[in-house]
């Protein structure tokens, strides 16, 4: 109700979230809430697809996840990557992922790989067979029945002066594609399946083709629904979110045990306060505190 436009039906923005509950499966557990401390809720799974599914009301054109996969075993990570796969694959959207360790099913589910070490930029292209290609020039050689994740993370994983001698070699190899574009040549050599595929941002732009949605919101506005409605559903949300843990035993039995400190503090130091803004005030911040 807060991220789509107030302007689009009701209708339409249930169609729109039961077509992404479907999307990412997670129709068995759309009725269940997130969970808490004391109430147990969504896996840690569902947890990321809520999350993704949150961002993809908006229908845009450019998803950034960190670490998706994190905390999931390994098929919990397969089927999530496979999610995204189709997602990317079927509505035409471009999504970047920071991943660390993925398994090989994993791995070569992406298409464009960039390799980062320190700060530096050791490789950035096809995410297929040249990425292994490129580290055996360098005289790294990945056996054939090894995982070619955990291979470029423990090369990544080097001292300085090895990655130094990698991104000198990320540089020749561009030069000579720039080189190789500007004479129009075709040099059959052992960089042809590199040179082809590497990627340079001094020489190269990224085009994006953005379309129209009726989720979007136009560039003179600067939210999507109003304050009216942004405090009615963020007080809900809050009120639903929260009613597990204020009406837990615990919680009350906490504020109760507040409230006879409170009274007994009170009975012979009634001087301390100047007048009833200031217990007003005190009983505010002991609510605070017991719910955070």
């Amino acid at each position: 109700m807060i991220s789509l436009p107030e302007s689009l039906p009701k209708a339409d923005k249930l169609k729109r979230l039961e077509n992404i509950i479907d999307l990412l499966q997670l129709g068995k557990c759309k009725n269940t809430v997130i969970g808490g401390i004391f109430l147990k809720g969504l896996s840690g799974g569902e947890k990321k697809r809520a999350s993704i599914a949150k961002t993809l009301l908006t229908d845009p054109n450019i998803l950034l996840l960190d670490e998706p996969t994190s905390g999931l075993d390994s098929s919990m990570a397969l089927q999530m990557v496979r999610q995204l796969k189709t997602l990317a694959s079927e509505y035409n959207k471009t999504i970047i992922v920071t991943i660390h360790q993925p398994s090989s099913q994993v791995y070569h589910m992406f298409d464009s790989l960039l390799l980062l070490s320190q700060g530096k930029v050791v490789y950035n292209g096809s995410a297929h067979r040249e990425p292994l290609t490129f580290l055996e020039r360098s005289g790294y050689k990945c056996d054939p029945l090894y995982n070619p994740a955990d291979f470029m993370i423990d090369v990544l994983s080097s001292d300085g002066s090895e990655i130094d001698k990698l991104v000198k070699t990320r540089e020749l190899v561009e030069k000579e594609v720039v080189n190789r574009n500007s004479t129009n040549s075709i040099h059959e050599d052992g960089l042809s399946t590199i040179s082809t595929t590497m990627r340079y941002s001094s020489s190269s732009m990224v085009s994006i083709t953005t379309h129209d949605s009726d989720f979007s919101v136009s560039e003179k506005e600067k939210w999507p629904t109003g304050f009216a409605m942004q405090f009615r559903m963020l007080t809900w949300r809050s009120f639903k979110q929260s009613r597990g843990t204020l009406l837990h035993v615990y919680s009350l039995t906490d504020f109760l045990l507040l409230g006879v400190l409170v009274g007994l503090l009170m009975l012979d130091n009634s001087e301390m306060f100047r007048d009833i803004r200031g217990v007003a005030f005190y009983m505010v911040v002991v609510s605070t505190i017991s719910v955070a």
